[in-house]
Order: C-alpha cells, then sequence, then structure tokens
C-alpha cells in the first residue's frame, strides 16, 4: 500500500498515528506506526498484537473504530490503518464552554454500545477515557448554542479506540495498566482483583465526570501530570475524587444517572448492558 504521511496528529505509548493519503486513489485515513527502538519495541508488540490486531481480525461496531488494513507483524515497523476521526472527546468537551450535558448524554449512550458489544464477546478495554474515544461530525444543530441537538440523535458519532491495551476478559492475572484516574477501586485493593468488563464501566463513569467537569476533575487530572485524559497524583487521590462526587449523586441530578456505574464494589456496579437498559430503553451494544 502506497501512501504519503500528511502530518502527525499524536503520539503515545503504543505508537504514532499520523494522517495519511493513499497515492492512487487519494483516499485520507490514519495510520498508526510502531518501530522497534530499544526502550517500548517488546511491550508495544505484545500489547498491540493481542488488542490492536484482535480489533482487525474480530471486532466490529459502528461505536469501535474501524481497522481497514494492518502489515509488517513481525517485522521491526508495524502500520495499522483506521479510518481518519475529527478528533476526540477530550477535544470536544475543552472546545465546548461551559461543559455541555448533552455532549455527555450522547458520548454515554454510544460508548455504552461499545463497552455491552467488548462485554458480550469476551473482552476488556482497560484504558477507557477521554482521548481514547474518538468522533466524527454527523450533521450540524444550533439548537442550543452548542452544535447539540436536544433530540435522541447526536451529531457526532463516536468510537472507541486505542485498544494496545485490550486483552480477553478470561486472561489470567492481566498486569495493572491504564490510566490512574479512570482505574477502578477493585484494582487498588489488596488482594488485586482482576480487570474485567465492570472496570471498563468504572472508566467510562470517570469520564463522564471529567466531560461534566464535575468536582474539579479536570484539573485534577492536568495537576496530576496527565493532561485532558491523564492521571492523578495517587490511586488513592483518583478514588477519592470519583468517589465523593458519587457521594453526592441523590442532590446532583447530572451524577444521579451514572450512580450506579460507580459501585466501589464490582458485583454490585451496573453492567454496561443493564445501563442501556435503564437509561436507554434497551438499545443494547450487539450480543
Amino acid at each position: 500500500m502506497r501512501y504519503h504521511l500528511v502530518s502527525m496528529l499524536g503520539s503515545g505509548g503504543f505508537g504514532t498515528v499520523y494522517k495519511g493519503v493513499h497515492l492512487r486513489t487519494g483516499r485520507v485515513f490514519a495510520v498508526k506506526i510502531m518501530v522497534e527502538n530499544d526502550e517500548s519495541w517488546d511491550r508495544v508488540v505484545g500489547l498491540s498484537y493481542r488488542g490492536e490486531r484482535m480489533i482487525l481480525e474480530r471486532l466490529n461496531h459502528p461505536h469501535i473504530i474501524r481497522v481497514f488494513n494492518s502489515h509488517g507483524w513481525g517485522t521491526s515497523r508495524v502500520e495499522i490503518f483506521m479510518d481518519l476521526m475529527d478528533g476526540t472527546l477530550e477535544s470536544l468537551a475543552h472546545a465546548l464552554h461551559p461543559p455541555c450535558p448533552l455532549l455527555a448524554h450522547h458520548a454515554l449512550r454510544q460508548m455504552l454500545q461499545a463497552l455491552d458489544y467488548l462485554a458480550c464477546h469476551g473482552y476488556v478495554h482497560r484504558d477507557v477515557k477521554p482521548e481514547n474515544i474518538f468522533y466524527t461530525t454527523t450533521a450540524s444543530s444550533n439548537d442550543n448554542g452548542s452544535g447539540l441537538s436536544s433530540s435522541s440523535s447526536s451529531p457526532y458519532h463516536f468510537r472507541l479506540g486505542d485498544f494496545g491495551l485490550c486483552d480477553t476478559e478470561s486472561s489470567a492475572n492481566l498486569p495493572l495498566n491504564g490510566t490512574m484516574l479512570y482505574m477502578a477501586p477493585e484494582l487498588f485493593a489488596r488482594p488485586q482483583r482482576r480487570q474485567s468488563h465492570k472496570s471498563d464501566v468504572w472508566a467510562l463513569y470517570v469520564t463522564m465526570l471529567w466531560t461534566l467537569d464535575l468536582g474539579g476533575i479536570r484539573r485534577m487530572a492536568v495537576c496530576g501530570g496527565g493532561g485532558g485524559g491523564g492521571g492523578a497524583s495517587s490511586a488513592a487521590e483518583a478514588l477519592s475524587l470519583a468517589l465523593g462526587v458519587a457521594a453526592v449523586g441523590d442532590s446532583d441530578g447530572r451524577v444521579r444517572v451514572f450512580r450506579d456505574m460507580a459501585r466501589v464494589d464490582p458485583d454490585e456496579r451496573a453492567t454496561a448492558g443493564e445501563m442501556l437498559e435503564m437509561l436507554f430503553g434497551g438499545i443494547r451494544g450487539g450480543c
């Protein structure tokens, strides 16, 4: 596949993402490139092989990023080709002032469908956060001045991406990975409990807190050194904030809808499918 790199879109622990254009057809796309180096190659290839390639081969859902090609597996340069998106929930939320409840509503509904699909197929994403939720603009509406319609339809189509940490839920003794601010309480317990689809639900709950900037969570994320989608300075600080916001759920309608996602005990925490049934009339993600 012959293509030209137009610009860099971002980089992280699992490679660098560029905007590319196919030299023959002119099609534009995103390409993640992972190149061998002494520090991270084993980690990148080991985790991304299980995660990113799994998407290409097994997963097909409207709210999961679409990978249409890849090559280089087994060599020193791996390239993964994906649909080009307009941005992330992180960038979109930063652009809307004040924080927009309708944006959170639309993102929640679509991401619950993605997580329900993953859970039904036995997978755990393990790094749900605003910067890993991508969007394309589907329509324009200025009903409330934010570009968001108050109807059930959304001007944004969200897709969950960056599956470098994704693994099967049945995998034994998964190492503790992800972004600290979004990690579920059971991951800090002693003895540590296994990451599960319930851990993804907690991460989506904290993502909604961040989207609405409840409890000053965005400021805390920045102070914790992780940027808008980043981490906290300690596990205790992160959990204290998330649990503190959940505690006011009965008095704050913005939080009340997330209450069942914020249960400390994962056995009592709602699944993504249960949240879809409670909040959106049973629109499931595709079991």
